[in-house]
């Protein structure tokens, strides 16, 4: 395990946020007694983390089951979504996912007629990127981060990196759990996206601003993912059905008033 500062202020000062046990470990949420961002720690090192990311992690099952064909059926979704996202901003050139895992994103993207690159640092042998730093600057009109922020050990670099990649007329897309989502207060400890301890930070739309504003980026607008809100809320442990079907039906109208209350935001971004 190991101690780390903020990202967004580096500041070492915190108050506790939650405690959790999980694979007979106890793990912590931090509150930055700065800039209010709540993340791991302590964590597990980087070098150790890949054992958590195993066949026991959802996104990687190949197995077939009831579950992993409603994630496969949700992924497919997901991405028309995006990509409807994506098209009324930018409808031409070329995009890099970052943090592609399987590149289920960046395959599509190509099907749709893109030229699209893929990172990961974890799974870099299937990636066709093998390192953002070998990349033309200004060269993309589109860069992606489908689910990967919250994983990112080496986050301040890859965002240097995005600066450098990411043209003056191109759009970043974010999309990463919203800690501040309206079911979180209700399922508590057991909301699925957690992901503890995968998931190293939880954003809100505001600490996500002030991370942003530190790289140089600025939210224009946001979206969110109606998907993501079914999976968090039923995938969700320790809670009856009754419970979910409730947690869920609300979760979606306070979200159709706010959308900083969804279970996943999309933050749509450009360079200031």
């Amino acid at each position: 395990m190991e101690n780390t500062n903020c990202i967004i202020c580096n500041n070492n000062k915190f108050n506790l946020y939650a405690t959790f046990n999980i694979y007979n470990k106890k793990f912590t949420l931090v509150d930055c007694l700065e800039c209010r961002f709540i993340y791991l720690n302590p964590r597990i090192k980087e070098i150790d983390i890949s054992k958590f990311y195993g066949n026991n992690y959802q996104p990687f099952q190949n197995k077939i089951s009831f579950t992993n064909i409603l994630y496969s059926l949700f992924r497919k979704i997901n991405f028309l979504f995006k990509y409807r996202i994506i098209n009324k901003y930018v409808n031409e050139g070329k995009t890099l996912d970052i943090g592609s895992g399987d590149n289920f994103f960046s395959n599509s993207m190509k099907s749709k007629g893109w030229k699209s690159y893929s990172y990961d640092k974890f799974y870099n042998s299937i990636s066709n990127t093998k390192s953002l730093s070998s990349l033309n600057s200004n060269s993309f009109k589109c860069i992606t981060l489908w689910h990967s922020i919250e994983h990112m050990y080496d986050i301040n670099d890859v965002f240097k990196n995005i600066n450098n990649l990411l043209n003056e007329d191109g759009y970043l897309f974010i999309a990463c759990p919203n800690l501040n989502s309206s079911e979180v207060d209700i399922l508590n400890e057991n909301w699925i996206a957690y992901d503890i301890p995968r998931h190293l930070y939880h954003f809100s739309f505001k600490t996500m601003d002030k991370f942003l504003r530190k790289h140089n980026i600025k939210i224009v607008d946001i979206r969110n993912l109606k998907m993501d809100t079914l999976y968090n809320v039923f995938m969700s442990k320790n809670i009856n059905i009754l419970k979910k079907i409730y947690v869920y039906l609300r979760s979606m109208l306070i979200q159709f008033f706010d959308k900083k209350k969804s279970s996943t935001i999309i933050y749509v971004c450009k360079l200031k």
